[in-house]
């Protein structure tokens, strides 16, 4: 049987190990607070990253297809002008009748019949 002595030193040091491990424990645990907060930093900055070149590259997007449709409206008198109106004379060879076709079809691709 252990004596009282001996059983106060094992508690001394098993005390002591307790006070040594809880130290290492709130290091660590200090350590894996700075990771995670860095880490979530740069999830944040990434994210915030990728959000401003979708926003800016579906801003380019939008400009691109508005200059665009403006460009195409600028032909509408054009190609208005030479698709065949009711009451005017039809073509009459394979060619005109073509021609007629794709000027209609850009007139419609154009957005010229709804100005």
């Amino acid at each position: 049987m252990k004596t009282i002595n001996e059983l106060s030193a094992t508690v001394d040091v098993l005390s002591q190990r307790v006070h040594e491990l809880a130290a290492e424990v709130r290091t660590s645990n200090a350590e894996q607070r700075k990771r995670t907060s860095t880490l979530r930093l740069v999830v944040v900055a990434l994210t915030v990253l990728v959000a401003v070149a979708v926003v800016a590259a579906a801003t380019v997007l939008l400009d691109n297809r508005a200059q665009i449709a403006e460009s195409n409206r600028r032909w509408c008198p054009m190609v208005v002008a030479l698709v065949p109106q009711p009451g005017d004379p039809q073509p009459t060879t394979e060619r005109g009748r073509l021609i007629a076709r794709e000027f209609t079809r850009l007139s419609v691709d154009f957005g010229c019949d709804q100005q």
